[in-house]
């Protein structure tokens, strides 16, 4: 092996960010397990595996990779596609971060199973609490908004709102009485898909990696936003042989991706 010293980046613990307005954001990114796992990656290979000091040259945040064939050995692997095995050791590089999106972004984020929720905000605790006008994307209609508002105004005044209706009405035309569960009902059910909610999730690169390939020809521009913060993780694009295809944003003057 190499003494060379040949590859250095800076943990972008709380830097890396997203934020396009009413749209997505992303907060608080922390990567772990970086070059720990670059090297392991060589030991299906290794007949003699000697603890390496994964410490060594890292210095104020600023990491070094003691030897260049882990490294480049890491690339070979990583390019391979996601399902075949070879770059299983991206799953050691560790990623946690804040994301703000709308309804319909966690439906199709749900279907993936190597990204998960540390916890988030709850429609259930607290929608009748939040000021919806401030939490929702730029494409909810007012009209939306506006029905949703009095529901939950009803609700918050429910002793007030009794004396003043009777009945709620259903999409199929029928009567339900006015109670506060079946007031909670409406609200829920009508609450728009562009309702913005935060939850703190933890991932790894592999699975970056899938949702890349998957999502790269998305609709939705929130996808391609996603797929080019995912580009700013250190050595993403470099270890997967990737790119982002689209890229819609720009770097304002405190390095934030933004419109």
């Amino acid at each position: 092996m190499s003494d060379n010293v040949i590859v250095k980046i800076k943990y972008l613990g709380g830097i890396n960010m997203l934020n396009v307005n009413k749209v997505l954001e992303i907060h608080n990114v922390e990567v772990y397990g970086l070059h720990q796992s670059i090297v392991a990656s060589g030991y299906a290979m290794s007949d003699d595996v000697t603890p390496p000091d994964f410490l060594e040259g890292i210095e104020d945040g600023v990491g070094a990779f003691t030897y260049d064939n882990d490294y480049k050995r890491a690339k070979k692997l990583g390019s391979r596609p996601t399902n075949s095995g070879h770059p299983c050791y991206l799953k050691g590089v560790v990623v946690q971060f804040d994301l703000k999106a709308p309804e319909y972004i966690w439906r199709q984020l749900d279907r993936y199973h190597f990204i998960d929720f540390v916890t988030s905000q709850s429609k259930m605790h607290c929608l009748p609490k939040f000021e919806l006008d401030k939490m929702v994307n730029k494409w909810v209609s007012p009209v939306v908004l506006s029905e949703v508002q009095k529901y939950i105004s009803w609700y918050n005044n429910f002793d007030e709102a009794k004396e003043k209706f009777k009945y709620l009405q259903l999409a199929d035309g029928s009567l339900v009485d006015f109670t506060k569960k079946n007031l909670y009902n409406m609200i829920v059910s009508n609450c728009p898909c562009g309702l913005l909610m935060t939850a703190r999730m933890t991932t790894n690169y592999l699975q970056l990696a899938n949702i890349r390939n998957q999502r790269k020809m998305h609709k939705m521009d929130e996808w391609h936003y996603f797929d080019q913060w995912i580009s700013d993780l250190p050595l993403f694009d470099e270890l997967t042989g990737t790119k982002c295809e689209y890229p819609l944003l720009k770097r304002n003057e405190k390095g934030v991706l933004t419109k």
